[in-house]
């Protein structure tokens, strides 16, 4: 399974900024997310001068700030951060 998903993702060109905005997509759909919050990210990303790691930590850091620490959603979304936070220092020493 493992090894189709990495042909899946390298046949789909999918970028790691692309990966971890697919799973953020996801997961938000999965915490429950306003659906209106999620379609305007989606379409912010489509935005050829939007820089999608730095954009997606804004937004992340802005609906976490919407949730108690301790909860679900809240660990949910600082692993989501780290995510983001990884790949964009990441970036910056390529």
């Amino acid at each position: 399974m493992v090894i189709q998903e990495k042909v899946q993702n390298r046949s789909l060109k999918m970028t790691r900024e692309n990966l971890i905005f697919a799973k953020t997509i996801g997961t938000l759909y999965t915490i429950g997310a306003d659906r209106n919050v999620i379609s305007q990210m989606v379409e912010e990303t489509k935005n050829t001068e939007t820089d999608i790691l730095p954009y997606l930590r804004d937004r992340l850091m802005s609906m976490r700030s919407g949730y108690q620490q301790a909860t679900k959603e809240h660990e949910t979304l600082s692993r989501l951060l780290d995510d983001c936070n990884a790949a964009i220092s990441g970036n910056q020493t390529s």
